[in-house]
C-alpha cells in the first residue's frame, strides 16, 4: 500500500478551473506531476478517463462535472477542489519557492505573470486564480536572515524597490553598495529590529 500523504494543501477554485490550473503549474515546475481525479461518482481508475466515463454514463445524459483533482507542486502535494460559489483566495496565504539561479527566477516568474498574471511589489506576484507567489534566489537567503541587522536591513531595503527579484542588485546590496534603495526607509527600520522582511503584499 502506498505511503498515504500527511499533509495536502487544498485550493479551491471557481468555474471548473482546478484541472486546468493543476496542468499549468505541472508543467511549469519540475518535479510536479497530474495525479488523481475525483468526480461525484468516485476517482478515476488507471484505465478510465474522463472521456471514457462520460460515454458510459447509463442515464445518457451529460456525466456530473469533476469535482477535485490531486497534483504536486515540486514534489509538494495539493488538492484543486472546483467550487460552485465565487472563491477568492485569502491575502494570509502564500507561496515561497526557493530558486537556483535569476534564469529559474525569471522563468517561475514570467510564466505566472505572463499567462493572466500580475506583479506586486518585494519580489511578490500573483496568478490567474488569484494565489500569490515569491520566487527568490537560495543564496540570497542567506542576506536576509544574515546576523548583522546592517546587512539584512541593506538586503530588505534594496527588495522594496524591486517587482521581480534582481540578483544582481541584491548582491551589490549584500556588498553594502548603494542600490535605489530607500536609506529614509533603512533608517525606520534600524530604530525597529521586528520589521516584516517578508513583505506580504
Amino acid at each position: 500500500m502506498p505511503e498515504m500523504e500527511k499533509l495536502v494543501t487544498c485550493l479551491y477554485f471557481n468555474n471548473n478551473e482546478a484541472r486546468k490550473a493543476a496542468d499549468f503549474y505541472a508543467a511549469i515546475f519540475p518535479d510536479s506531476h497530474v495525479g488523481v481525479h475525483m468526480f461525484l461518482r468516485g476517482p478515476l481508475t488507471e484505465e478510465e478517463d474522463e472521456e471514457s466515463v462520460k460515454e458510459e454514463d447509463e442515464d445518457g445524459g451529460e456525466y456530473s462535472e469533476m469535482k477535485a483533482v490531486e497534483f504536486s507542486i515540486l514534489n509538494q502535494p495539493f488538492l484543486g477542489v472546483n467550487v460552485a460559489q465565487n472563491f477568492r483566495p485569502m491575502n494570509a496565504v502564500a507561496f515561497r519557492v526557493f530558486t537556483e539561479s535569476q534564469e529559474e527566477t525569471d522563468r517561475f516568474w514570467n510564466a505566472i505573470v505572463d499567462n493572466g498574471g500580475q506583479e506586486l511589489n518585494f519580489g511578490w506576484c500573483v496568478d490567474r486564480w488569484k494565489f500569490k507567489w515569491q520566487f527568490v534566489p537560495w543564496k540570497l537567503k542567506h542576506g536576509l536572515t544574515d546576523l548583522d541587522p546592517v546587512v539584512s536591513r541593506r538586503v530588505v531595503a534594496a527588495m522594496k524597490r524591486m517587482k521581480k527579484i534582481d540578483v544582481a542588485k541584491l548582491e551589490a546590496a549584500l556588498r553594502g553598495e548603494k542600490v535605489d534603495a530607500v536609506y529614509q526607509w533603512l533608517n525606520i527600520t534600524a530604530a525597529n529590529p521586528c520589521f516584516d522582511w517578508l513583505a506580504l503584499p
